[in-house]
């Protein structure tokens, strides 16, 4: 009676800032982490690893502006990758 394999209108994107980390410098990646662990409110570097690795889904516009005003500080524009879920 229904169709059981249809998809949802809007389907959930990740996006994931790994493409802005891999271009920090390397002597700034703990001090990197450490601050985007803040600003995201993540307490756990497992949990950080998650997400820089698999994405974020369905990020808020708030979360996104703060991470890219902190690549900025490095000079890094060329940020996100949108993953399927």
């Amino acid at each position: 009676m229904y169709n059981n394999s249809a998809t949802s209108a809007i389907p959930k994107k990740r996006h994931s800032f790994k493409k802005g980390w891999t271009q920090l410098p390397i002597g700034a990646t703990k001090k990197a982490r450490l601050e985007l662990m803040k600003m995201l409110n993540i307490s756990s570097r497992f949990y950080f690893s998650t997400i820089l690795n698999r994405g974020i889904i369905d990020i808020r516009l708030s979360q996104k502006e703060e991470i890219d005003n902190f690549f900025n500080k490095y000079g890094i524009t060329d940020i996100w990758d949108v993953l399927p879920q």
